[in-house]
């Protein structure tokens, strides 16, 4: 399937204008291990090895599978290689560690009154060995990494929470830290789908100073500032966005300059919002958006009934352009 990517130029970071229209960029997925910026797919992660590249894949019956990806001249070819039992049941996402040491499974378990984290070890080939699980909040779906992978973000859907656990960086091991709980006074403009708040995704800005939640049932960028030393998160005042957009995915890029913008993709209003970020003086003090850009995910095209964005991702060309731009 096509995925649209809007091609901006920046306001005082790239000279000769402010933004250009949206434009369509294709890129296979597989460039995107060439790419600078963190790079997330819904329950499945690429990492690359010497002699291959490996697809990790989460099924809803609890079986996480290692594919091997080979490229040959003309085509490329996917074959699993392993799989893993030990999941709980409807995995929702997989994240590798920067470093790539662990990989983790947040899990929704559908039957259970909660979800639950879990940490695994891989080999060379892939073969993943469960190192840990501790219960969640129910429905997570969604994990971010902050103070050198200490500490480790977690998004609640159906329980409407953001939750922190501390991370053991040797063993794997989880512990739970904090658990944020919100409610809404009244259904939001999508009443079927924003009855209460439903935190989407968990992302640390540049900085590594702040994680962004977007909470598609209550209309906000959740934010919350990081305490490096106890790990703790710290919520900060969150950004409003038109009620009924649904916010539910972003992206950062910090350009060459040292410019920081946010990409925003709305699953009920289907657009992508691009937030210029301060930081203040020091970079520590208050985290503020600025809306920059603003468009549906079809560009002037009208949205095709039933369509529901559900992410955004920047593509190497992208990058490319603003590298040329900013050189």
């Amino acid at each position: 399937m096509e995925a649209q990517h809007v091609l901006t130029r920046f306001t005082s970071c790239i000279p000769n204008g402010l933004l250009s229209s949206p434009s369509t960029i294709i890129d296979y997925f597989l460039t995107a291990l060439k790419m600078r910026a963190q790079s997330f797919f819904s329950i499945s992660t690429l990492i690359v090895t010497s002699v291959s590249i490996n697809l990790y894949a989460a099924r809803y019956d609890g079986i996480i599978s290692t594919l091997s990806l080979t490229k040959t001249k003309t085509s490329y070819t996917l074959v699993e290689t392993s799989q893993n039992t030990n999941s709980s049941a409807n995995p929702s996402w997989l994240q590798l560690q920067p470093n790539n040491k662990f990989l983790f499974a947040t899990e929704e378990n559908f039957s259970s009154s909660n979800g639950s984290i879990a940490s695994y070890s891989r080999t060379k080939n892939g073969v993943l060995t469960l190192l840990d699980k501790k219960a969640t909040a129910t429905g997570p779906v969604n994990i971010a990494f902050y103070a050198d992978s200490r500490g480790a973000a977690v998004a609640g859907y159906a329980s409407s929470t953001i939750q922190s656990f501390t991370i053991d960086v040797n063993s794997g091991s989880l512990d739970l830290l904090q658990t944020f709980t919100y409610t809404l006074e009244k259904p939001g403009k999508v009443p079927d789908r924003q009855e209460r708040p439903h935190p989407h995704q968990v992302l640390v800005d540049p900085t590594g100073s702040y994680v962004v939640a977007p909470d598609l049932g209550a209309d906000l960028l959740r934010v919350y500032s990081i305490n490096r030393e106890t790990l703790q998160l710290k919520e900060e005042e969150a950004l409003k966005v038109r009620p009924g957009s649904g916010p539910r995915h972003g992206v950062f890029l910090e350009t060459a300059s040292g410019c920081v913008y946010y990409f925003l993709v709305t699953e009920l209003s289907n657009e992508t919002i691009v937030y210029r970020l301060d930081y203040g003086k020091s970079r520590v003090k208050r985290l503020s958006f600025k809306e920059v850009f603003r468009s549906g995910t079809f560009g002037s095209e009208p949205v095709p009934a039933g369509s529901a964005a559900a992410e955004v991702f920047i593509s190497v060309s992208l990058y490319s352009h603003l590298n040329s731009h900013l050189s």
